[in-house]
């Protein structure tokens, strides 16, 4: 449905090749802005998949931590699943809050944008793969469901590690700044979170 009516917004983000360039940090790049119906759309099909993943990993791995998410009956997994939707379309919108923060800072703020969405292609694909992965698990049963899902996990965090590594020599070669901030910077939007959320989830 997305593609049929937002082709272009699409293929921006999950254009696997755009990942290694810089085209998110070119003035020509279409997909600028945070807050129009496009991007808010993407944002709630792609957060309601990763949070359906999520749920499938804590009911799989049994995290106690999360467990909440997948008690109950099939009614209450699907009002965890449009919550848990929900709250994640809010971390977005506070994770862009942090980077105008940064950005500001730092004297970035014409890098901001750029970043999310450079980070949201490379979260976005990867999430993709990993529903594909998943899917392909449960119906022909290859491989036990728990071990795949625990690669799958450090797979993602790797993943993004080195998107983060990217981000970083892209910027490195588009803004004039010093290495010391610009790290400062990347930790502080990415990494740090990164951290938290993976020693929650993964534990």
């Amino acid at each position: 449905v997305y593609k049929l009516i937002y082709p272009l917004v699409l293929k921006l983000i999950l254009m696997p090749t755009s990942v290694f360039s810089a085209e998110d940090f070119s003035e020509s790049n279409s997909v600028q802005k945070f807050f129009s119906l496009d991007v808010i759309f993407y944002l709630l099909l792609m957060n309601m998949m990763a949070f359906l993943l999520l749920m499938l990993f804590v009911k799989t791995l049994g995290n106690e931590s999360l467990q909440f998410i997948v008690s109950g009956d099939v009614n209450q997994y699907f009002l965890s699943w449009l919550l848990g939707s929900a709250l994640l379309i809010i971390f977005a919108v506070l994770k862009f809050a942090l980077l105008r923060f940064l950005g500001f800072v730092f004297d970035l703020k014409k890098i901001v944008i750029p970043h999310f969405f450079y980070m949201l292609r490379i979260i976005s694909i990867t999430i993709f793969v990993m529903a594909f992965i998943i899917s392909i698990i449960v119906l022909n049963g290859f491989v036990e469901l728990e071990i795949t899902i625990k690669y799958l996990l450090y797979g993602f965090f790797w993943i993004y590690m080195v998107g983060v590594l990217m981000l970083f020599l892209i910027m490195s070669n588009r803004v004039s700044f010093k290495n010391y901030h610009l790290f400062v910077y990347i930790c502080s939007a990415e990494i740090v979170p990164l951290l938290f959320l993976s020693k929650v989830i993964i534990g």
